[in-house]
């Protein structure tokens, strides 16, 4: 996997990913955010099998490819990368080189194909509303809720 990808895109997209993917663990791959370069884009995808977040960047792809890579260790190394525009490159044993100007970081990743299958959503009817409306239904049927948890 090889591409360039502009900081702020991938930035965005990694500060979601932030409160889904889990700080720790029994299974350390639902603490790496999954990477997936093609057709020129970066798709990224955090899970902690309950919920998931799937985005996706337009990046420059020169190599397809994906890796897993510790989501968080992730977001704070490009949220203090000096420069707008970014490389990614997949190394050898999952090695992910992040390299921007002069800096470079070196991550070590999970294989792609450890990381939990995330359901997708494409053939969905979505129903659309407005906001006042559906907080008048939550509003008008809230007392139904209970209150203990059983």
């Amino acid at each position: 996997m090889e591409l360039t990808i502009q900081r702020d895109d991938l930035l965005r997209g990694l500060q979601k990913s932030q409160s889904v993917a889990e700080k720790r663990s029994s299974m350390p791959v639902l603490s790496n955010v999954l990477l997936e370069a093609k057709e020129q884009q970066l798709h990224l995808t955090a899970t902690n099998l309950e919920v998931s977040f799937t985005g996706s960047h337009e990046a420059n792809v020169t190599k397809e490819g994906a890796v897993t890579i510790q989501a968080r260790k992730f977001y704070e190394i490009v949220k203090e990368l000096p420069f707008p525009e970014l490389r990614i490159t997949e190394k050898e044993n999952q090695w992910v080189n992040i390299s921007s100007g002069t800096t470079e970081y070196n991550l070590v990743g999970l294989p792609a194909d450890e990381f939990p299958q995330v359901m997708k959503y494409e053939d969905v009817e979505w129903v659309q509303m407005e906001a006042p409306l559906l907080k008048e239904m939550i509003d008008k049927t809230i007392f139904a809720v209970s209150t203990e948890e059983t």
